[in-house]
């Protein structure tokens, strides 16, 4: 029982780790497709 919710709990806590990095992931992308698209427009 004390197992079940200890493993639990972990997962739980490494989900929403993985789903807030995707998400600053998602972020670094779009900045980074933001630097790129003003370079191409400078040119």
């Amino acid at each position: 029982m004390w197992l079940n919710f200890i493993v639990y709990g972990i997962f739980t806590a490494h989900l929403t780790d993985i789903i807030s990095n995707f998400f600053d992931n998602i972020s670094e992308v779009s900045r980074f497709n933001a630097d790129v698209n003003n370079f191409a427009n400078r040119k």
